[in-house]
């Protein structure tokens, strides 16, 4: 409306609800077009990956730890 996108209405996750609804305008008329990926899904994939690099980081870590401590008590 007036060249604004409006969001499809979603869920307390981030979903779109279904089917897909807008907030209702009675005096314009709408143009709609398939929603984009929500930015609570996008950032969810996001924090997942940063998540797994974390695991990964700590994991690495613990070896470099164990492997100082096997030199240092020879």
């Amino acid at each position: 409306m007036d060249d604004i996108q409006e969001p499809f209405l979603y869920d307390e996750y981030g979903n779109d609800l279904e089917p897909l609804r807008i907030i209702a305008c009675f005096d314009q008329i709408v143009e709609a077009v398939e929603s984009w990926e929500t930015p609570y899904n996008d950032t969810r994939g996001h924090l997942d990956r940063i998540e797994g690099k974390i695991d990964r980081i700590d994991a690495k870590t613990q070896e470099i730890l164990r492997q100082i401590h096997h030199v240092m008590t020879q």
